[in-house]
């Protein structure tokens, strides 16, 4: 009943994670807010964020809702057959949170990824061309 819409949704952080929560909002106006941030760490070294200039403001406004246009156009084009041949009804509600499972699967900040699935051999793309 107190639902708007069109409220809009704007969250501050530099952690990656921030953009699949983002997601599972299904909020349609949702953006975040992250610093300008480096990665560092050579080859075989851990990589760490770094601010390139802490002292400036330096901003990314992440927009939630494009990523969500993209995903959209991204399934919808590159589909076996199209939608209409399909026996149940194309949602992107459900793309996005089976976008955000098959994320997760390779690990995040909270869960350790799966032995077999190593993002750095190709686990990511693998799992999403099999679905």
């Amino acid at each position: 009943e107190d639902y708007k819409p069109n409220q809009r949704h704007c969250l501050y952080g530099l952690d990656a994670d921030l953009i699949m929560l983002s997601l599972v909002t299904h909020e349609p106006h949702f953006c975040l807010l992250r610093e300008v941030v480096s990665f560092g760490g050579g080859r075989g070294q851990p990589s760490r964020e770094v601010l390139t200039n802490p002292s400036e403001e330096n901003f990314i406004l992440f927009q939630i809702g494009v990523l969500r246009d993209y995903l959209d156009n991204e399934f919808r084009t590159n589909l076996a057959a199209p939608v209409d041949k399909w026996s149940f009804k194309y949602s992107l509600e459900r793309i996005v949170d089976d976008f955000v499972t098959i994320n997760m699967l390779v690990g995040n900040d909270f869960l350790p990824s799966m032995p077999t699935l190593d993002i750095a051999e190709g686990a990511l793309g693998q799992l999403f061309q099999i679905y």
